[in-house]
């Protein structure tokens, strides 16, 4: 018969080997056990307050905002347009030839083998600017033999899938994490599958928790938006009505029917809709024009306050100095506009986190194995300051000796203002201006003529003493 008591007592470890573990304010927790919290049902988000403002129908309404809107137009090209041209460039991990080489491959993949080029690119990844997000299915290809990369892993196309067909958001639901999208396209182009998310680059703006749509930048432009269309309807209605005078009859007793009185509508229907300007009737009828008193300037201050309105949602407030007669100083217009730029810096950081964490690491391993460190996509010239301010600034810094000019530093500085590649030929030799000598260097130089002297004398056997 086994003695269960004695086993234990054998498998315990003995009292004095026991460590005690000090008592902590904390301890681990291995695995959550909270949620994000988001609303979704079946994989529909229901973030938004608004029953329209959810799922494909807000995807439709913010792409009729974008389209027809000139004000939400000129706030996207603002936002876009800097970004798009600014200086976006492969780092390194490190200065090693082996980092250098990781470089250069995935250079040459997102800037000249990506199926596409990469303003393009960068136009449709920034649509997540009005929808709250853009997706992307990551296809790839295998290039054969090429001149510098030999056979390697590529991309053959960063594939947009647009908002307007994303279905459902699949998570999770023990973790909350996003497993796949589901597609539904009609239409020439008819598809509905589940892409996993593993093959996916998803841009989120404003991402809370799996709320992986983001808040769109126009979305506080709706309320504005939605008002002002409704101005300007009744503004065209009401110019339309009221800019012809209403004429008003006086028909005799007992004529309602007459053949006069269908030629008087005849003559009115006319009046009101063709180039017929005047009107005849016998004795006895009587019309009247009625002016209407309709100010249209009105519901265009009401529109221009909108329009306002949808500009201080971008933080775009300096787009509207000068116009309307309103007026803003210099310093002001510099201030706004920084604080505008800063936040493009943001949004394109946005593009360089998804790339840099996903993308390149994925096509490293891949194609030289796992390492350490990547290299990182990054983006700059977004708030620089245009031209004169910038050679300044660089003036003076080199001048104080705060940086020292190099190569590196040309070659940035050449991105930045769009110059050449440097070039061996055609180089001009640059004639050295004259500097005197400082009180440093002259010493410096005295001294070691005293020392020559001195060397010469001692050779010569006739060495003095030199006071």
């Amino acid at each position: 018969m086994v003695n269960y008591d004695q086993i234990y007592t054998l498998a315990d470890p003995a009292p004095s080997s026991i460590t005690e573990t000090p008592d902590l304010p904390y301890s681990m927790n291995n695995q959550a056990l909270g949620s994000y919290g988001n609303i979704s049902f079946g994989g529909y988000s229901s973030e938004d307050y608004l029953s329209q403002m959810r799922g494909k129908p807000r995807a439709d309404i913010f792409d009729q905002m974008r389209r027809g809107d000139p004000q939400v137009k000129m706030c996207l090209s603002s936002v876009k347009n800097p970004i798009k041209g600014a200086t976006w460039a492969v780092e390194p991990a490190d200065d090693s030839d082996e980092a250098w080489a990781d470089q250069e491959l995935i250079e040459h993949i997102l800037f000249k083998d990506l199926g596409m080029s990469w303003i393009e690119f960068l136009g449709e990844a920034l649509t997540m600017i009005e929808f709250g997000h853009s997706v992307f299915e990551v296809v790839h290809k295998v290039v054969l033999n090429h001149a510098k990369f030999g056979t390697y892993n590529g991309i053959r196309k960063l594939a947009f899938r647009s908002q307007r067909t994303i279905e459902r958001w699949n998570l999770d639901v023990a973790s909350g994490d996003l497993k796949s999208i589901t597609q539904v396209v009609y239409g020439d182009l008819h598809r509905m599958v589940d892409i996993p998310s593993e093959h996916l680059l998803i841009f989120s703006m404003e991402r809370e928790g799996a709320n992986y749509e983001g808040i769109s930048m126009i979305r506080p432009c709706y309320g504005s938006w939605y008002r002002k269309n409704y101005y300007l309807k009744y503004n065209a209605a009401g110019i339309e009505k009221f800019a012809i005078p209403t004429p008003l009859v006086e028909v005799p007793e007992g004529k309602e029917n007459s053949r006069q009185f269908a030629n008087l509508t005849l003559a009115l229907g006319e009046y009101l809709s063709h180039q017929k300007n005047y009107l005849t009737f016998p004795a006895g009828w009587k019309i009247t024009l009625n002016s209407n008193s309709y100010d249209p300037s009105k519901v265009e201050t009401s529109v221009d306050k909108e329009d306002e309105r949808m500009t201080r949602a971008f933080l775009a407030n300096f787009l509207n100095l000068g116009s309307g007669g309103s007026t803003g100083s210099y310093a002001l217009s510099t201030d706004l506009s920084d604080f505008f730029l800063t936040g493009l810096e943001h949004i394109a950081g946005k593009i360089c986190e998804q790339m840099n964490q996903k993308l390149i690491p994925a096509l490293i391993m891949m194609n030289r194995g796992q390492r350490e460190n990547y290299p990182t996509l990054t983006v700059s010239g977004i708030s620089d300051k245009a031209g004169m301010e910038l050679a300044q600034v660089m003036s003076t810094l080199a001048n104080s000796k705060v940086i020292i000019p190099d190569l590196q530093l040309e070659e940035h500085a050449r991105k930045r203002f769009g110059f050449p590649k440097p070039s061996l030929e055609g180089q001009r030799m640059q004639t050295p201006t004259f500097q005197p000598p400082t009180l440093a260097e002259r010493i410096r130089l005295a001294e070691a003529r005293r020392q020559k002297l001195f060397d010469q004398r001692e050779r010569t056997g006739i060495a003095k003493e030199i006071s």
